[in-house]
């Protein structure tokens, strides 16, 4: 390869990834070299390149995609995978018409992980971390917080810190206190760059735990609506900005931390 990546440890013991062999920061060719690579191995095996938080791919350069779908093309042997939590801007690379990368890939959307595997996976941690969790407490953790891993392992950590010697169910809305008191000023900024007809259906969607007809005309009732029509529009302009989503048959705060955040308003 002609780019090089590197491994550095920063003043804090943190490892830092980068690229070595350039001056400045050049995306396509390290896309151009690893597609090479790839391409190379895959004669005598399975060879595929994944990308996490593809979305971003957009902000590196606005060829990049493009190139991305020639390099695709030029190498049919390698597979691609691109996953990302953004799905608008995922729609808007990948699946919408006229998209850069249109047609070049199949939707895959991943469902919620089955509770019984994160409990498990909860108390083999805090083994290993020598503070045994009860089962009560994993449940809890998991109700809480949803199937999310991200989400999980944010309250879990501070259950984790704030428990004894054993992790008690006790320690779960300790945890959520601590969790809510670090992104208290962001939920803050969130919540007031919104209209006051989307903060009302918003605060009530979290208030209900999730609402299965949203265009009711009793949720319109409840949040100040005259019809349902304009909480339609709220929901819709909430789910663009990723801040509810649409899940078994409802709807609901997107950010599990969110939404109780909002039930103590």
């Amino acid at each position: 390869m002609g780019v090089k990546p590197t491994v550095t440890f920063g003043d804090d013991g943190k490892p830092v990834f980068g690229f070595g062999g350039l001056d400045l920061p050049d995306a396509s060719r390290v896309l151009d070299d690893v597609y090479a690579m790839l391409a190379s191995l895959s004669a005598t095996r399975p060879a595929v390149l994944a990308l996490d938080e593809f979305h971003a791919i957009a902000d590196l350069g606005g060829a990049l995609p493009g190139m991305l779908k020639a390099l695709g093309d030029e190498h049919p042997s390698v597979s691609l995978v691109m996953a990302s939590s953004k799905r608008h801007l995922m729609d808007a690379l990948v699946i919408s018409k006229g998209a850069p990368l249109y047609n070049m890939a199949e939707r895959l959307a991943l469902g919620p992980i089955d509770p019984e595997a994160l409990i498990d996976y909860l108390q083999a941690r805090a083994r290993v971390g020598r503070k045994p969790m009860d089962i009560s407490a994993a449940r809890e953790i998991c109700a809480r917080a949803g199937a999310v891993p991200y989400d999980l392992q944010r309250l879990a950590y501070e259950v984790f810190d704030v428990a004894g010697t054993r992790v008690g169910v006790e320690a779960v809305a300790v945890g959520m206190e601590r969790v809510l008191g670090h992104e208290a000023p962001e939920f803050l900024d969130r919540l007031s760059s919104l209209t006051l007809g989307q903060r009302r259906v918003l605060i009530a969607l979290a208030a209900h735990r999730g609402v299965a007809q949203p265009s009711s005309a009793g949720l319109a009732r409840e949040v100040g609506y005259a019809t349902p029509a304009g909480t339609r529009r709220a929901i819709t302009a909430l789910a663009e900005a990723e801040l509810v989503i649409a899940r078994e048959g409802a709807v609901f705060v997107a950010d599990p931390f969110f939404a109780e955040w909002l039930r103590t308003l």
